[in-house]
């Protein structure tokens, strides 16, 4: 049997060693890390332009018994607002 030859120089690449990564911060910036952002700037411009969702915590009715005359809502601006046509809405956008 013959030896095995061995040479000094080989021109394979390096297996051993780690493929060059960016720093972290520049990763971070890479565009698929940005999906989210379309839907987040749709939320802000909903909110924004309609107002936050409050739900119907109690009504005032009038003594007559003809309808509702006052909504109490609950929700980050929790307030009392007039009644539109004797209704109040379960759920109403108030800025």
């Amino acid at each position: 049997m013959l030896p095995k030859q061995t040479t000094d120089r080989c021109f394979a690449p390096n297996r051993d060693k780690a493929p060059f990564r960016l720093p972290r911060f520049f990763r971070l910036v890479r565009l698929r890390n940005f999906v989210w952002f379309p839907a987040l700037a749709a939320t802000y411009l909903f909110i924004s332009t309609s107002g936050t969702p409050h739900i119907l915590w109690s009504y005032e009715t009038s003594n007559s018994g003809n309808g509702r005359i006052a909504c109490h809502y609950f929700g980050q601006f929790s307030q009392r607002t007039g009644a539109t046509n004797g209704r109040c809405p379960i759920i109403r956008f108030i800025h």
